[in-house]
């Protein structure tokens, strides 16, 4: 069985401690990070062996991904996990899912089918570590 191939969206501090985390499981591999520019995003993947992205769009768009992890800015969380589900992906969102209650619940609603590839997490370093188990 090959490790779950994993496209990061961010490169700040809840990005790293992510990387980190996948970098020490073997169940893992951390592919491509895409970041708020292509030189954050080159010089976070050089530090993990990853390939930078452009965009989060095109590590939605990579077939190879088998999950993808969101700890960008907020605003941000809920525009990517839909597109992220709607191509079929399974997604770890950093919390919170989404600003407004409102637009969670529709979320929520529209997904309902994809939701069991939906994780959220708050800053929960082994968690991440351990979910895979």
């Amino acid at each position: 069985m090959h490790p779950i191939r994993v496209g990061l969206v961010g490169t700040g501090y809840a990005a790293k401690v992510r990387a980190e985390s996948l970098q020490a499981d073997a169940r893992a591999q951390l592919v491509a990070v895409a970041g708020h520019t292509i030189d954050k995003a080159r010089s976070f993947s050089e530090a993990y062996a990853a390939q930078p992205a452009a965009s989060w769009m095109e590590l939605v768009n990579r077939a190879e991904l088998d999950l993808l992890v969101i700890a960008t800015i907020n605003r941000d969380h809920g525009p990517i996990a839909r597109a992220a589900l709607q191509a079929g992906k399974h997604v770890v969102v950093e919390y919170p899912l989404l600003v407004l209650v409102f637009r969670c619940c529709c979320l929520f609603l529209r997904y309902s089918p994809a939701l069991d590839n939906l994780e959220a997490v708050h800053s929960q370093h082994q968690y991440f570590a351990n979910r895979w188990q």
